[in-house]
């Protein structure tokens, strides 16, 4: 029923159910909520990730570990706050990894190899953010008497999976461009720009892996190259992949109504 809706143009004659034609608003309906929890997750984690727990910049690995525990013995019960509110906010990464590789999938045939990966990458994303904030929630816990190189190295865990677990958004990236790409149809869902556009952003990762190597200068951890250059990229891609989102399902649901016209 989605594939008939999607490639129908304006003067369609098909009938639809009524019934399937109300379980298709709905679903979009559902699909628009889904979407908007993307700008929901940035606003959420940003508030809390740089004004309550203070985790942004990162310091840098050339602390000691004493200046480590001594970051964490600062207000301690606002970073508890600023974390706990971040571990909510990534979660939401997962109904808008659901909802766009549900846009994807109505472009494949078949076995949707590609969305399934997208799945496989952005829910594998949300677990491991998951993971690095309870790493950092766990030197909020006891700093006073967990021992300083403990803390750094907690510390050090958590930032080398916010930076360098980069693989998996490559993964997501380009199975986000390769359906778009393979499209056919005479109106595709989505423009080819999208696709190049997650193949560009996909190369902004690599670099990522530079942190593991230095501990001062642009590629550590802590480094424009490293860190802030493809942190960035990820939270822009999140806000043009959610406008691509919601003009897809716009779009689907004007030719939902040439259908039913």
């Amino acid at each position: 029923m989605h594939d008939r809706v999607r490639n129908a143009g304006p003067r369609s004659s098909h009938a639809l159910d009524p019934l399937d034609v109300e379980w298709q608003r709905m679903t979009m309906g559902v699909e628009r909520l889904c979407a908007w929890t993307g700008p929901l997750f940035l606003v959420i984690f940003f508030a809390a990730f740089i004004g309550l727990a203070d985790m942004w910049p990162p310091r840098p690995p050339s602390w000691s570990a004493e200046q480590i525990k001594a970051f964490y013995l600062e207000d301690v019960l606002t970073k508890r706050l600023g974390i706990a509110i971040c571990l909510f906010a990534w979660t939401l990464m997962v109904p808008w990894t659901v909802v766009l590789a549900a846009q994807t999938a109505r472009i494949e045939r078949g076995f949707r190899i590609f969305s399934i990966m997208q799945l496989a990458g952005g829910i594998s994303t949300m677990a491991m953010g998951e993971i690095m904030l309870l790493f950092w929630g766990i030197n909020t816990f006891r700093p006073a008497e967990w021992p300083a190189e403990t803390m750094r190295m907690l510390n050090d865990l958590g930032w080398f999976i916010f930076v360098m677990y980069w693989a998996p958004g490559v993964l997501w990236c380009w199975s986000v461009a390769a359906p778009i790409l393979l499209d056919r149809s005479p109106e595709p869902t989505f423009p080819r720009w999208v696709a190049y556009f997650n193949l560009w952003v996909g190369l902004c990762y690599f670099p990522a892996s530079l942190g593991l190597f230095f501990k001062e200068g642009p590629m550590a951890y802590n480094g424009i190259i490293t860190v802030w250059i493809p942190a960035g990229v990820f939270f822009a891609w999140y806000g043009v992949m959610t406008y691509v989102i919601l003009s897809g399902i716009a779009v689907r649901k004007r030719r939902l109504s040439a259908i039913q016209s």
